[in-house]
């Protein structure tokens, strides 16, 4: 893995490994290369679908661990990119990523349906052009276990 610091996007050499269309998303893994014995791989995805209502693609992608920047090697030239091995299966990945997504839009049902909110990190930002925003609200007060006393 890389050291810190460094940027996801440039390198004295920059290879891009594999490129793909897939699961509403369009990854890319790149080979970065600093000097003859240091280089490092990263992974740059950017959704190409978003719905209506609830978490969005770019949330799960927050949600894994990935951060939105401006990026040079995806067709629109914003991404959410992370530091990854090199022999990472971008396809699999993609799959995978959506199938997280899925189990994220249920538990989000679930906690809806108990009055929790599930953080939205990213929401709808990155689609429009603006700053990614936290949907984030707090409708309950107390501990979860007493009941609010009246004065």
């Amino acid at each position: 893995m890389p050291v810190r610091g460094r940027d996801l996007h440039s390198a004295l050499k920059t290879d891009v490994i594999g490129k793909i269309q897939a699961e509403g998303l369009q990854l890319v893994l790149t080979k970065l290369q600093w000097a003859k014995d240091e280089s490092a791989f990263s992974l740059h995805i950017a959704p190409n679908q978003f719905s209506t209502s609830g978490l969005q693609l770019t949330d799960t992608l927050s949600y894994l661990g990935f951060t939105r920047h401006q990026c040079p090697f995806v067709d629109n030239r914003q991404a959410y990119c992370d530091w990854v091995d090199g022999d990472i299966d971008i396809s699999r990945l993609a799959a995978k990523v959506s199938e997280t997504h899925q189990h994220l839009l249920e538990a989000q049902r679930h906690l809806q349906e108990c009055g929790f909110p599930l953080p939205q990190p990213e929401g709808y930002g990155y689609f429009f052009g603006r700053q990614s925003t936290s949907r984030v609200r707090s409708v309950l007060s107390g501990d979860g276990h007493t009941s609010p006393k009246s004065v």
